[in-house]
């Protein structure tokens, strides 16, 4: 089965997002799991070793929507800001204007490594599944 291309811009903007800011994980799928048409496996979720910091942990988040959106040419919608404010984002305590921080944030970070995330993608539609090392490959290549 085909992921859509929205899904694959999605995770495409997690798996960069979280190459620029040091989140390492284990691969990025567009395979279907579940209810997820794709998702980000890290290597270090369980590990109580590894601390994410919130603020970090936002930034990652928002990234698969945004990238999502930047493909079409669209804003990132003030309501998805406002309702994940009080949803998923607020089990990470981060206040209003360090969540607004952390929108901002990731739009730059997706923003400046676009031409990433567009191989990313385009990888991820023609193999479904990449290793951290192989998106960190793409994200530092010229």
């Amino acid at each position: 089965m085909v992921s859509s291309i929205s899904c694959q811009y999605h995770e495409a903007g997690h798996a960069v997002a979280g190459v620029v800011i040091g989140r390492d994980f284990e691969f990025v799928t567009v395979i279907p799991i579940g209810n997820t048409e794709g998702h980000v496996a890290y290597s270090t979720a369980d590990d109580p070793e590894f601390p994410r910091p919130p603020q970090l942990e936002a930034i990652f988040f928002i990234a698969g929507p945004y990238a999502e959106c930047r493909r079409t040419r669209r804003s990132l919608p003030r309501l998805w800001i406002e309702q994940q404010d009080a949803s998923d984002v607020a089990a990470l305590q981060l206040s209003e204007a360090d969540f607004r921080k952390a929108v901002s944030q990731s739009m730059e970070i997706i923003d400046k490594n676009w031409p990433a995330v567009r191989r990313v993608a385009a990888a991820l539609r023609r193999r479904q599944k990449l290793t951290f090392e192989e998106v960190e490959a793409m994200v530092f290549s010229a």
